[in-house]
C-alpha cells in the first residue's frame, strides 16, 4: 500500500476545488493493474464510464479514473507500472558503438527519434519515444559520447559526426526511409542529416530545436 499526502501548489487546481468543496479527507483510492488498456475496456463493459481513455500520469504511470457518483462519492483511480526500463542495441559507428533503443511493432513506419545536447534517450526522449510507438517502429538514438554509447573520447563532437551517427542508424536497421524527430540539438542533427540525405527522409520534425 501507498499513502500519498495532497495539497494544492496552485489556484483554481482540482485539488484546491476539492478541498474547498469537501474540506480534507480522502480524495481518491487508486489500483494497480497489470493492463491498463484491459481494465479500461473491462470497467465500461461493467456498465461504468470512465473518465476519459488511458493517460500518462505521475511518476510514467499510465493512469485512469471513475467519477464519484459511479463509486459511492469516492473518487477511484486505476494505474499500470511504467514499462522496464529500455535496454539498448549497440550498433558500430564511426569506429566506435551507439545505443539505440527499439519500441513499437517492426511492421510500423519507422522513426528515428534524437535527444538534445548533453542528453540521452533516458533523460529526455524515452517517454515521447514510448508514446509514439503505439503507432510507429521507434528507434531512440544516444549520440556518440552520450547516454550508453561509447565515449569516442579521441573524437570532436560536431554536427556531422551526429550525422553520421543518424546514416549508421538507417543502415543497422536496414531503413530504405524514415521518420525524424529532433529535441533540441537532435532537431538541428534531423534538419541536417535530411538536406544531405533527402530522399531517405518520410518527414522530419523538431521540438525547441537549436541551430548550431
Amino acid at each position: 500500500a501507498k499513502l500519498e499526502l495532497l495539497e494544492s501548489v496552485e489556484a483554481g487546481s482540482p485539488v484546491q476545488k476539492f478541498v474547498e468543496k469537501r474540506g480534507p479527507g480522502l480524495h481518491h483510492l487508486a489500483f494497480e493493474v497489470p493492463d491498463i488498456q484491459a481494465t479500461w475496456e473491462l470497467v465500461q463493459a461493467k456498465g461504468l464510464q470512465p473518465i476519459g481513455p488511458p493517460k500518462l500520469g505521475a511518476a510514467g504511470k499510465h493512469i485512469f479514473f471513475l467519477h464519484p457518483r459511479q463509486t459511492a462519492g469516492i473518487l477511484i483511480e486505476f494505474c499500470q507500472k511504467p514499462a522496464a526500463s529500455l535496454e539498448p542495441t549497440r550498433i558500430a559507428a564511426n569506429g566506435g558503438e551507439i545505443a539505440c533503443y527499439t519500441l513499437g511493432p517492426e511492421t510500423a513506419p519507422p522513426l528515428i527519434v534524437l535527444h538534445g545536447a548533453a542528453g540521452c534517450t533516458a533523460m529526455e526522449t524515452e517517454r515521447l519515444a514510448r508514446r509514439l510507438s503505439e503507432r510507429h517502429r521507434v528507434i531512440a538514438v544516444d549520440f556518440a559520447g552520450h547516454g550508453r554509447s561509447d565515449d569516442f573520447a579521441d573524437r570532436t563532437f560536431t554536427p556531422g559526426l551526429f550525422v553520421d551517427n543518424v546514416l549508421a542508424v538507417y543502415d543497422a536497421f536496414q531503413l530504405d526511409k524514415a521518420h525524424l524527430f529532433g529535441f533540441s540539438l537532435g532537431g538541428f542533427i534531423a534538419i541536417a542529416f535530411t538536406a544531405e540525405h533527402r530522399d531517405r527522409v518520410d518527414r522530419v520534425a523538431g521540438h525547441a530545436t537549436n541551430i548550431l
